[in-house]
């Protein structure tokens, strides 16, 4: 799965990414992560942004499942 930030608005942000249910993770503006470990697993990933005076943005997330035999990783 990967995630990218649509910009930054004139002030610093930091991206936030939460994958399979668990818990917020501060991660690099852009990135990628590779999930799952089986056929037919259906993962969530959910995106947001913090900015430098604690306000968080709205969140959106998308959902994937994994082929046979591979791992997923969505662009």
């Amino acid at each position: 799965m990967s995630w990218s930030a649509n910009g930054n608005n004139g002030r610093p942000i930091q991206m936030q990414v939460r994958i399979g249910g668990g818990g917020w993770e501060n991660v690099g503006n852009d990135g990628s992560r590779t999930v799952g470990n089986g056929y037919g697993q259906s993962i969530e990933i959910c995106g947001r942004v913090q900015d430098t005076e604690g306000q968080t943005s709205a969140t959106r997330c998308a959902t994937a499942n994994t082929g046979p035999g591979r791992s997923l990783r969505r662009t």
